[in-house]
């Protein structure tokens, strides 16, 4: 208060003391002394207006943000001001989320036009020295507001008038604002500059990690982790991106090495270990893994169901073990989870059928899944299948000449040896040795077994008697 009274015309002690105000919890004070200072101005400063409708924008009073800007536009110290009109599109943006319910189609575009044509009134009018975290809520804003290159030219006029380097952020934001927008080779000029840098944080080394590996260039971020963990050894987020990065590269030996750096591995940690595991081939030492992070999750957040998408893994790793009665669980997790996920009920579907499990509920699961994606070559197989296990072999057939005309032109091995099945149970055994010689050259996890049905062993002979 002694610096209010000897410095009643700085912006920046106003704002520091409405910042104490709101850590005591005394937000409508700090809203009033804001707007007593703004008033006090002649509504001739900036930096107060923002403050007062960063407040009133972050506790979603709208209404009460709306007002202060009409009044804002109508002051000849604030009209057009760079502040006044990044809040603007700020403004509309939010209304434009927040009533998304509420509005009809024309209101919506509406409000999406306001919010666009204020940001970029804004990126116009930004100053040269104006806070980097404001050019980078701004950038963000349009981007959002899907104008990309605007952002992008706006931080490139103020890195060029800016003395000294830019901070990382802005750089890092410019560089993602031009690959939206097709600037590619500029992007990546952007990222390595910004790799000879020693002020990146982890999160901005991964922020520049995602603008390699979103060009493809996966072995380039892979080498950006890698210089961020020799920066920063107990990043654990940055190890468990390396270790994804790496599973995607197929090199999950190196995955496995990045995760070594944790003590006491966190759950997404382990469940990265049963991924990079099992492309090791090392089946059960993944669902071990993959079972640890679960009861880890159930002990720490009390977290009991896993994603759909890890319960068809953990399904899968069930089945590959011969645990069927568990990987059918998972397999029902899943679907409790994502009812409507044609890829779960499929998978669901399959593994009854493929078990000569439950077959009519397989044959619901199954034509739902088909019924979402009916041109989807594997659902369509999944149906020929529960349909010859069913023993409903012109339907069978008929449903598996959909999966290979929709597999076209590189039918996929399983399907072709599933093929091969349904014709020799409905007499056609030349065409079922046809599909099945198909299947070894496309490929098959199985071949040996349909070797044995291309060859198969002689009936033994039995001795004649003599008298």
């Amino acid at each position: 208060e002694p610096l209010l009274a000897e410095h009643p015309r700085e912006p920046q002690f106003h704002i520091a003391y409405a910042e104490i105000l709101r850590l005591q919890d005394r937000r409508d004070a700090a809203d009033a002394h804001l707007r007593n200072a703004l008033d006090s101005s002649g509504w001739t400063e900036p930096l107060l207006l923002w403050e007062l409708f960063a407040a009133l924008w972050n506790e979603e009073r709208y209404d009460d943000a709306a007002a202060l800007l009409k009044r804002a536009r109508r002051a000849p110290g604030l009209r057009g001001h760079f502040l006044v009109d990044h809040a603007e599109a700020m403004l509309n943006a939010s209304l434009l989320e927040a009533r998304a319910d509420s509005l009809s189609r024309r209101q919506a575009r509406r409000l999406a036009q306001r919010a666009l044509k204020a940001a970029r009134q804004a990126a116009v009018q930004a100053p040269a020295q104006a806070r980097a975290a404001d050019l980078e809520a701004l950038a963000a804003l349009l981007i959002e507001l899907d104008a990309p290159a605007t952002a992008a030219a706006m931080l490139r006029n103020a890195r060029i008038a800016r003395q000294g380097e830019p901070p990382p952020e802005l750089l890092v934001v410019e560089a993602q604002a031009l690959q939206l927008s097709g600037c590619l080779e500029w992007s990546l000029d952007l990222a390595e500059g910004l790799r000879r840098r020693d002020d990146l944080t982890p999160p901005l080394y991964g922020a520049v990690a995602a603008l390699y590996a979103d060009n493809d260039r996966l072995d380039d971020a892979a080498l950006v982790y890698e210089e961020a963990l020799r920066r920063f050894p107990e990043a654990g987020l940055l190890r468990a991106y390396l270790a994804h990065l790496y599973l995607r590269l197929d090199r999950p030996a190196k995955g496995l090495d990045a995760l070594k750096g944790w003590n006491d591995p966190p759950v997404i940690a382990l469940r990265l270990t049963a991924y990079l595991q099992r492309a090791l081939g090392h089946g059960k030492a993944a669902l071990e893994s993959l079972q640890r992070a679960e009861a880890n999750a159930r002990e720490t957040d009390g977290a009991e169901d896993l994603t759909a998408d890890v319960c068809l893994f953990a399904a899968t790793l069930c089945e590959e073990q011969g645990q069927i009665d568990q990987a059918i669980d998972y397999a029902r997790r899943a679907v409790d989870q994502a009812p409507d996920d044609p890829s779960a009920c499929n998978f669901l579907g399959y593994l009854l059928a493929d078990h000569n499990r439950d077959l009519d509920t397989a044959a619901e699961l199954i034509i739902q899944a088909v019924t979402a994606e009916p041109d989807n070559d594997a659902f369509l197989d999944s149906l020929a299948w529960v349909r010859f296990r069913q023993g409903r072999l012109d339907e069978a057939h008929a449903a598996m000449n959909r999966a290979i005309a929709a597999g076209m032109p590189a039918v996929d091995g399983v399907i072709l040896d599933h093929a091969g099945d349904i014709a020799d149970a409905l007499g056609l055994h030349h065409l079922a040795r046809w599909y099945w010689t198909r299947a070894l050259t496309a490929g098959v996890p199985n071949a040996d077994a349909i070797r044995t049905k291309l060859n198969p062993a002689p009936a033994p002979q039995i001795p004649a008697h003599g008298k």
